[in-house]
């Protein structure tokens, strides 16, 4: 059920949307949040956007970008390879190829992340440990699009208490729209699962739909869409990285 406080947090969400397409990434953003009834930024634990195609991993999307954050103050994957938009031809904010997206991903930058991997258990450990106030557990994830089911089980293992998103995915949502990762029922894992709430926004949806009318340099030539092509738009989906 929507809550009072709902549309400031997703705003939020909103406000964060101009750094993913800087750099020309799928624009999805999030934000964990303890809610209040007298709703601040302060209240806000961590933030994410996807950076699938700058860290060429398939498992950075928003969410897991925003743990990864909270869990490593700041100090993850992105911050050692993603590059800047000013770096992007056509200038910042500009749709060109990013020239230094191929080398973005050194060994240094693999050996950096290696490193400093933590096992499940140290994960879940963690998430726990700054106080009442600051717990990643029962906090609320408001995303501007539903979690793909890898991010809408990710949450469930974390142990949120309830997601808030403005666009459903259809084609790859956990929280619903294909699977319900949800559900105290989903599997057997002993965790009671989270409270869902779908608050439809078009600027969200809008920001996305705008995102694939245009070429996505960083898909490979076979997958690029082709102007006006329905299955070039969906086959660029498929390599963007859809959250």
């Amino acid at each position: 059920m929507p809550k009072p406080y709902d549309a400031f947090y997703s705003s939020l969400t909103l406000s964060i949307l101009p750094e993913p397409q800087k750099i020309s990434e799928v624009p999805i953003t999030c934000v964990f949040v303890h809610p209040t009834d007298a709703p601040s930024k302060d209240d806000v634990l961590c933030a994410g956007w996807n950076l699938t195609n700058a860290c060429r991993d398939a498992t950075r999307h928003a969410e897991l970008v925003a743990v990864d954050r909270y869990l490593s103050g700041g100090v993850c994957s992105d911050e050692v390879s993603i590059v800047k938009s000013a770096e992007t031809e056509g200038g910042e904010g500009g749709a060109g190829t990013n020239v230094a997206w191929n080398k973005a991903m050194s060994w240094e930058c693999e050996n950096y992340i290696r490193d400093r991997c933590l096992t499940e258990e140290e994960v879940l450990g963690k998430l726990g440990k700054r106080g009442k106030s600051g717990d990643l557990k029962n906090s609320t994830c408001y995303v501007t699009i539903e979690p793909c089911i890898q991010c809408a089980f990710a949450l469930r293992r974390i142990g949120v208490a309830r997601v808030v998103f403005g666009a459903k995915n259809e084609r790859f949502g956990g929280c619903g729209s294909l699977i319900d990762c949800s559900k105290p029922e989903f599997c057997e894992d002993g965790r009671d699962g989270y409270k869902v709430d779908f608050i439809e926004d078009s600027n969200a949806v809008d920001v996305l739909r705008a995102f694939y009318g245009r070429e996505n340099m960083s898909a490979p030539e076979s997958k690029r869409r082709k102007k006006g092509g329905k299955e070039g738009e969906e086959e660029e989906r498929e390599s963007g990285g859809d959250d």
